[in-house]
């Protein structure tokens, strides 16, 4: 979990400073100045992007959270099997149930 937190907090610190200059710029809708009719283009550009990378972002923690909790859970299975409150043969069958999951074939 502090590895998922770590990410975001990196992320955040370097996207950052390009959207609040982006801001300071003055970039706006339609203040390419390329005449009338223009100004829809853009903003489509300009909302087209922040979809995109709204929906990398969301991609980009979907990843992070499924990785942190697979890690998660496989060290929660090797703590059980070192206490001994299963045997091998179980400690194999969930760890390739674990792989299943991770695959997609679940």
């Amino acid at each position: 979990m502090f590895r998922m937190k770590k990410y975001i907090a990196a992320f955040f610190f370097l996207a950052m400073p390009f959207v609040a200059g982006a801001q300071s710029q003055g970039v706006s809708f339609g203040s390419a100045g390329w005449g009338y009719g223009m100004q829809w283009f853009w903003f489509l550009v300009y909302a087209s992007f922040w979809i995109l990378f709204l929906v990398a972002f969301g991609f980009f923690l979907k990843i992070l959270i499924q990785r942190a909790m697979r890690d998660e859970s496989l060290e929660l299975l090797k703590k059980e099997y070192v206490k001994g409150t299963m045997t091998k043969q179980q400690f194999e069958e969930r760890r390739e149930y674990l792989k299943k999951i991770e695959a997609g074939s679940m």
